[in-house]
């Protein structure tokens, strides 16, 4: 949870923060639609950490081009840690605007991936995906509870997601 809170998103140009949800969780990860003991894959945890930006209306920009823009203000606070780690940071592609990476911080795998979603679809996949045995620690509450009204008000938000995994055993048989 304290590498979780070291990693610092920048105020985004454009984008008011309306809501976050932080989840602690942990569960077994299958690769198919079959459930059995032969297709657990191995076991992890991870705290994550979503926040939901809207657009403000004065940007005059779309909301893909203000999503790029912001996208960009990210890509900065990994570059440094990319670079001592020779990896790649964050990548961002401009169509359509999407971010996403990995950095190894404390010596956790840290992933942070960014793009514009309907506001009814906040809440899906906000874990890594888990299939079975999925034990919740903590978790502050859904992100369309917390926007409320303002879910029905906007069409699209920008969703900024930072997983750090900090248990992942995979099956040596598998």
């Amino acid at each position: 949870m304290s590498t979780l809170a070291s990693v610092e998103i920048p105020a985004l140009s454009g984008w008011t923060a309306v809501a976050e949800r932080n989840v602690d969780a942990c569960g077994s990860n299958t690769s198919d639609q079959t459930f059995d003991e032969f297709h657990i894959e191995g076991y992890s945890c991870a705290a994550v950490r979503r926040t939901v930006y809207r657009l403000d209306e004065a940007t005059g920009l779309s909301e893909d081009a203000a999503a790029f823009r912001a996208m960009t203000e990210i890509q900065p606070v990994f570059t440094g840690i990319a670079e001592a780690q020779a990896s790649p940071g964050i990548n961002i592609s401009e169509v359509p605007p999407t971010a996403d990476g990995f950095v190894v911080i404390d010596g956790h795998h840290v992933r942070v991936s960014a793009y514009v979603m309907p506001a009814e679809s906040v809440d899906i996949d906000v874990l890594p995906l888990w299939h079975r045995n999925e034990t919740i620690g903590e978790d502050d509450g859904a992100l369309s509870e917390k926007l409320g009204d303002q879910q029905e008000a906007v069409g699209e938000l920008l969703v900024v997601t930072t997983t750090v995994t900090y248990f992942n055993e995979t099956r040596e048989d598998g």
